[in-house]
């Protein structure tokens, strides 16, 4: 079985391999138990997967790689926020509650304006007592 007209899926394997899992094509294509070269092929929109690929990297990564996401291509590349947040589960131990509040930060980088995103890493790093360099100190009060 080949998956025809999935004109995203090359590029959300490059991004699934690169950005979220951080692999090489070496090691990507031999979880995919396939060649260098066909991994290549399908990031670059050469080829497309099959089924046997598309349900190898499956079944190694679990809940970490959404099907709906990876075949369907009206989604954009870049992975739903589901998709990251179940990335949190074990190892990690996040509670529910953490997971919950993760979630809502993501959306927040995401989609909100840059002021508030700014205020946010702000409150962090008083929180945590680091100040980033590239953020402005509040102005003192005279």
């Amino acid at each position: 079985m080949s998956f025809k007209n999935m004109g995203l899926i090359n590029e959300k394997i490059f991004h699934f391999r690169k950005k979220t899992c951080g692999y090489t094509q070496e090691k990507f294509a031999k979880i995919g138990e396939t060649s260098v070269t066909s991994l290549f092929n399908y990031e670059k929109g050469i080829n497309t997967p099959g089924g046997d690929f598309i349900a190898t990297i499956k079944n190694h990564f679990g809940d970490k790689l959404d099907l709906n996401w990876l075949l369907n291509d009206s989604i954009p590349v870049e992975p739903p926020i589901e998709m990251m947040v179940a990335e949190l589960k074990a190892p990690y131990g996040y509670t529910d509650e953490e997971k919950k509040y993760i979630r809502k930060l993501i959306e927040i980088f995401r989609y909100k304006k840059k002021d508030t995103i700014t205020a946010i890493k702000n409150n962090i790093n008083v929180c945590l007592d680091t100040p980033d360099a590239e953020e402005k100190p509040a102005k003192k009060k005279e």
